[in-house]
């Protein structure tokens, strides 16, 4: 039987489930992929890729990238300073958030490093939950993986 370890998961979904319900207390994160609306406001994770970097004699080097969703129900015209000024301090936080952490190893056990948002675009089609913005955020960060 090989051993392995689910990187993805325990590294970069639970690290970032972490650092972001610890700053965002009022804000659920979710990760299905079948949004049900839970609330005004919500965030949905989404693993997207996973790239090797360098392959080493004992140890992968990959980056691994998250969508990060920001779901928040309109309260009116988006063309609004006020409709969109909540949505925008959000982002702004969670920008922060990350460029704090973003070499990761909370109680000296590394996570990741060069964690980073990429991309971020307010202006997502939301078909399925019309009375919501959504925003995404593109997450990423490298993870160097020791084989056993």
């Amino acid at each position: 039987m090989i051993s392995y370890s689910n990187t993805i998961k325990e590294n970069v979904l639970d690290s970032l489930n972490k650092i972001v319900g610890d700053e965002f207390t009022d804000i659920p994160v979710f990760y299905d992929l079948d949004v049900i609306a839970r609330g005004n406001t919500f965030f949905v994770f989404q693993p997207q890729t996973d790239e090797l970097l360098e392959q080493r004699v004992s140890s992968d080097v990959r980056e691994f990238t998250v969508l990060i969703r920001l779901f928040r129900k309109s309260a009116g015209d988006h063309r609004k300073h006020t409709e969109l000024d909540p949505i925008t301090k959000t982002i702004e936080r969670l920008k922060r958030l990350i460029a704090n952490n973003s070499d990761y190893s909370p109680s000296s056990t590394y996570k990741w490093h060069d964690g980073r948002i990429t991309n971020i675009d307010y202006q997502v089609d939301n078909e399925e939950l019309p009375e919501y913005k959504m925003i995404d955020v593109t997450f990423a960060c490298v993870v160097e993986e020791v084989l056993s």
